[in-house]
């Protein structure tokens, strides 16, 4: 499972509530924070899950559209 979060007054914030058990093991992974200059595709690389084509169809006409 990956979440998408960040730091505020030193620790971490999920952007969405998430139930874990206590003492549930997690990896913390720094994002790069995106420049003007990087692709839309950069972007989501990282981001999206590793499984998902990004010269799908759809993602392709969004890619397009967000030139």
């Amino acid at each position: 499972m990956t979440y998408t979060g960040h730091v505020q007054s030193g620790g971490i914030v999920l952007e969405r509530k998430v139930d874990l058990p206590e003492g549930t093991a997690v990896r913390i992974a720094i994002m790069p924070i995106p420049s003007q200059e990087e692709s839309l595709v950069d972007q989501l690389t990282g981001i999206l899950p590793p499984d998902i084509d990004l010269e799908d169809a759809r993602l392709k006409y969004i890619l397009e559209k967000h030139k």
